[in-house]
C-alpha cells in the first residue's frame, strides 16, 4: 500500500490526540460482530507502527480471510493517550474495507459455479479509494481501471474509429460500450479486446454470445445478489457491478478492552 495513505490516517489520528503526557499501558482486542471478509488489516498496523512504536501489535487475521462473528482481528497495547483515536480508527477503517469485501465476496458467491469474472470501477476519491480498490480485491474482485481505453458508448464513423484505432498497440485492451444489438455488431468489427453490454436484457446477452467472434464479452447493469447469475450464466466473461459503492453488506468491529 503507498505509504502516502498511510501518512495520511497517521497525521489524521494525531492531530484528534489531546496533550496529555500519559504512559500508561492500556490495550484490547478488535473483535468482529459480523462473518464476513476481513479488509485493511495490514495498513492499520502500519498506522499503529507510525504512531508510536512502542504500541504491541499482535496479527491474527490477514486481510483476504474469512472470519465468523466473535473471531478477533488484531490486538494492541498502546497508552491512553492513544488509544481512543486508535479504537476509533481501528473500528471505521477495518468495518468500512471489510464491508466492501464481503460484498464483494457474496456476488462471487452467486455465481461460484461459473467462469465469470466480477468487476468494479476504479475508486477515483482520494486516499480512501485506493484502499478501497485494495478491498475489492481482498474479496476476490476486480477493479477495472477506465484513465486509458475505456470507451463509453462507442458509435463513431469508420473513419473516426480508425483514426483512433491507428495509434493504439494490438497488446493494449480497450473496452467498447455499445447499448443494443446494432452497435454490439458494428462494435465486433472494431480492433478492441472487450465489448461492454450496457443494460442489455438476458435475450440480447445471448444474441451477443453467440456472434461475438473472438472479443470478450461483459455486461453493466444494475446488478444484484438475486439477478447475478440470471445475467452471467449465458458464457459472459465478465460482470461490471455499478452499484456496488452503493449497496455495501455492513459489517460491523467492536474493540473490546484488555483487563488489567
Amino acid at each position: 500500500m503507498k505509504n502516502n495513505i498511510v501518512d495520511y490516517l497517521t497525521k489524521e489520528i494525531k492531530s484528534s490526540k489531546n496533550n496529555l503526557n500519559d504512559t500508561f499501558n492500556i490495550g484490547g482486542t478488535f473483535v468482529s460482530k459480523t462473518s464476513g471478509i476481513i479488509s485493511g488489516v495490514e495498513i492499520f498496523i502500519q498506522i499503529l507502527e507510525k504512531i508510536n512504536r512502542e504500541n504491541k501489535i499482535y496479527h491474527i487475521k490477514d486481510s483476504k480471510d474469512l472470519v465468523n462473528r466473535g473471531d478477533s482481528i488484531v490486538s494492541i497495547r498502546s497508552n491512553s493517550n492513544d488509544i481512543i483515536g486508535i479504537k476509533t480508527l481501528g473500528e471505521n477503517l477495518l468495518s468500512s474495507l471489510s464491508s466492501v469485501s464481503t460484498t464483494m465476496s457474496k456476488y462471487l458467491q452467486e455465481i461460484k459455479d461459473l467462469e465469470c469474472d466480477v468487476y468494479v470501477f476504479q475508486n477515483i476519491t482520494s486516499n480512501i479509494g485506493e484502499l478501497y480498490d485494495a478491498a475489492v480485491e481482498d474479496g476476490g474482485g476486480k477493479v477495472l481501471y477506465t484513465n486509458k481505453y475505456y470507451l463509453p458508448y462507442l458509435i463513431w464513423s469508420k473513419e473516426e474509429i480508425d483514426k483512433y484505432f491507428e495509434n493504439i498497440s494490438p497488446d493494449e485492451e480497450v473496452y467498447v460500450e455499445v447499448k443494443n444489438i446494432n452497435e454490439f455488431q458494428r462494435a465486433v468489427s472494431y480492433p478492441c479486446t472487450h465489448i461492454v453490454c450496457v443494460d442489455f436484457d438476458v435475450e440480447s446477452i445471448e444474441i451477443a454470445n453467440a456472434n461475438k467472434r473472438d472479443k470478450i464479452v461483459g455486461i453493466r447493469s444494475n446488478l444484484t445478489f438475486a439477478n447475478i447469475h440470471s445475467f452471467a450464466k449465458d458464457n459472459i466473461d465478465f460482470v461490471i457491478i455499478d452499484n456496488f459503492y452503493r449497496n455495501l453488506k455492513k459489517f460491523e468491529v467492536e474493540f473490546k478492552y484488555f483487563e488489567n
